[in-house]
């Protein structure tokens, strides 16, 4: 599995190589863009297929925040039936003032965050931070690519390390 789909990722270049500025401000010399996957049907799918093997059997609901979370926690809330919990930044400025859009999650719940690239954690902390306002149960975060280490609360598990990649790509 590994090899293929890792083999899939490099003949889309998600990886591009240059000077990037890291959404935690952190410089890189290279690029991850996951979302890449998202426009191939089979190769999204291939990708949430791996990904469901990773949730626990007692979750409930699947959070996720951004464009590369939002379009990853779909593909995986159809394939599951799992309530989907989609997380914004900040609340809106107009209309209703949400902050948590789709399936709002009680207490009860049994939350996983799920995005593509984990790198320090700036995304999923936020959305972590979002989801605790209201008492919520995270209880494991679930990412396409591992890159910087885990230092939230909670446990995280991926499809991918940075090192992954490099040895293979």
């Amino acid at each position: 599995m590994a090899k293929s789909l890792i083999q899939k990722l490099q003949d889309l270049e998600v990886i591009t190589q240059g000077y990037f500025v890291l959404k935690s401000g952190e410089i890189s010399d290279h690029y991850v863009d996951m979302r890449k996957a998202y426009g191939h049907p089979e190769l999204l799918s291939e990708i949430s297929n791996n990904l469901i093997e990773k949730i626990p059997s007692d979750a409930t609901c699947i959070a996720c925040s951004g464009l590369g979370g939002i379009s990853l926690g779909t593909a995986l809330s159809n394939k599951t039936n799992l309530s989907l919990t989609l997380v914004r930044d900040k609340p809106k400025d107009h209309g209703d003032l949400k902050i948590i859009e789709g399936y709002h999650p009680t207490p009860d719940d049994k939350i996983i965050i799920v995005d593509d690239v984990f790198s320090s954690g700036t995304s999923v902390k936020r959305t972590m931070e979002n989801l605790a306002v209201s008492n919520l149960n995270v209880i494991k975060i679930i990412v396409i690519l591992r890159r910087g280490i885990n230092t939230l609360s909670c446990e995280l598990d991926s499809l991918f390390t940075e090192e992954d990649l490099n040895s293979k790509l």
